[in-house]
């Protein structure tokens, strides 16, 4: 190892190059792994990801799939579904948020009072029961972090979400972020305070959550969930005539934009392997350029019994002699 070390330190300009090359290769790989990983190869970090659903309604070709339903679509579920249990809703809000420094914008999540339970999800802090019309918050790991910087003691503390006091009631485990990949929340509150919240003419409408009963296939499910859906009134149905729905699994969550850039994304990762590759090849070929410089100085190595490992030391490590030297 020393022997290595001191024989680059004779040649840094080589040593540069190579490090230079191999950083920029692995790092490319690297950082966009981790964007893959965490949008197309990371499950939910929730209890049994692979039985979770999402409803949504699916219009023309070209356009956005709707997954925001009304309430009462989500009442009628939990009461009539039987393919499905643990039917939990969702909703996004931007608030004003106070945490005694003045007032931001942040995302708050809405969410039923089975949300939690219903994913599995367990309090990295407090306490994370949000079924009482109590004005109470759960902190994300990550809003803890930038605002508390992760104080134990913030449990009862009262923040203002469009200047309403909400206590503090817990943390979510670091790495939770809910469903929905494309946000990331920083309280969440419960669904009974929608109105005080977004006020009476404001959006109320639910992502509705739920897992598939054993054995249930998905298509009895959505066939089921659809029914459901057609016995509504139809001013509730809003525009079901020009479209449909459609259960969708979301082991891996729920994202518009791994939806629209998913080819795109697989083809920078392959191409980040080609780069990758080709640094390699580029650091053996210099690597081959010095042995064959140093091949007469080889042979006389191997002729007078030097061992492999220390030829190989050599073939790695040994710079360019200098001229006179």
């Amino acid at each position: 190892m020393v022997y290595g070390v001191r024989r680059l330190r004779q040649s840094p300009g080589f040593f540069i190059i190579a490090a230079g090359l191999i950083a920029l290769g692995v790092g490319a790989a690297t950082t966009i792994f981790a964007l893959v990983n965490a949008i197309l190869l990371q499950p939910l970090p929730v209890g049994h990801p692979d039985d979770l659903v999402q409803v949504f309604q699916i219009f023309a070709p070209g356009l956005r799939p709707q997954p925001q339903f009304v309430y009462e679509f989500y009442r009628r579920l939990t009461e009539e579904a039987s393919t499905l249990f643990d039917i939990a809703g969702q909703a996004e809000t931007s608030v004003a948020l106070d945490v005694g420094a003045g007032p931001e914008r942040a995302y708050v999540q809405i969410v039923t009072d089975n949300f939690f339970s219903a994913l599995g999800v367990d309090a990295a802090l407090g306490s994370l029961t949000i079924s009482s019309d109590a004005h109470v918050a759960v902190l994300s790991h990550e809003a803890w972090t930038r605002y508390f910087a992760r104080d134990p003691n913030v449990i009862g503390r009262v923040v203002r979400l469009n200047g309403q006091p909400f206590q503090i009631i817990g943390i979510t485990p670091r790495g939770f972020n809910g469903t929905n990949a494309d946000i990331s929340p920083a309280l969440r509150v419960s669904y009974r305070l929608v109105t005080a919240l977004v006020g009476p003419d404001g959006d109320d409408g639910l992502e509705i959550i739920a897992r598939l009963k054993p054995r249930v296939p998905m298509v009895d499910a959505q066939k089921q969930v659809t029914e459901i859906w057609k016995a509504l009134p139809e001013p509730i149905q809003g525009s079901f005539s020009n479209s449909r729905l459609e259960l969708r699994s979301i082991k891996y969550g729920a994202s518009y934009l791994r939806d629209q850039f998913q080819a795109a994304l697989i083809v920078l990762m392959a191409g980040t392997g080609l780069l990758l590759l080709i640094v390699c090849a580029n650091v053996g070929g210099l690597l081959l350029a010095r042995s064959e410089a140093h091949a007469k100085g080889t042979a006389v190595r191997v002729a007078l019994g030097a061992s492999r490992t220390r030829i190989i030391t050599e073939c790695l490590t040994e710079p360019a002699r200098r001229s006179g030297r």
